[in-house]
């Protein structure tokens, strides 16, 4: 099934970038307007959709419709996403000191590059595993999530996770990430692990 990525396009110049399997675009732009008048709650009622314009971006099979739509929310200044409080938000997060650090693992005859700051889609894990009292696996993860090599990619896969429970050393695990989570974090996971 081809899903069509549009736009929306106001007299005012705002922006609603969308996905629709529907055949014609005017159905579509149709839709919207209902749910303005009825007050479904969408972004697209920020826009005058009494005087606007609804052009196809872009035609693709269902399963890219996802990727491709953010891909044109990415790139267009859009209601749904344009806010100009998170925009300096990120902008911020952004100019915090990201280069790569080095952390040099003699164990392994390596170096685990790794960012000072992390987002939290990246820290949630680490944290869930912790308030269920799975610190031996907060641990592992904080690995996984963390060690990048030079070039900024990750280091390790989701899947490796068993094997760094139960084929590593753990003292050198430990020692790791602690190093990594002394940078942004207030606690020690070694002192964690041995109480």
């Amino acid at each position: 099934m081809k899903i069509k990525i549009y736009c929306i396009i106001d007299i005012n110049g705002l922006k609603y970038v969308g996905k629709t399997s529907k055949k014609y675009l005017s159905s579509r732009l149709a839709v919207h307007r209902y749910g303005k008048k009825n007050n479904i709650g969408c972004s697209s009622e920020k826009l005058d959709l009494d005087n606007c314009k609804i052009i196809l971006l872009y035609e693709c099979e269902k399963h890219d419709a996802p990727n491709m739509e953010q891909y044109f929310k990415d790139n267009i200044k859009c209601v749904n996403k344009y806010n100009p409080v998170l925009d300096k938000a990120i902008e911020h997060f952004k100019s915090v000191d990201n280069n790569l650090k080095e952390l040099w693992v003699e164990e392994w005859d390596t170096t685990i590059y790794y960012k000072e700051k992390s987002a939290f889609r990246d820290q949630s894990a680490i944290m869930q595993l912790h308030q269920q009292g799975k610190v031996v696996e907060a641990l592992v993860e904080t690995i996984i999530v963390k060690s990048l090599n030079k070039d900024g990619s990750k280091m390790f896969k989701p899947a490796e996770r068993t094997i760094l429970l139960n084929n590593v050393d753990p003292d050198v695990l430990v020692k790791i990430a602690t190093s990594l989570n002394t940078v942004d974090d207030n606690y020690d996971v070694g002192e964690t692990v041995k109480n």
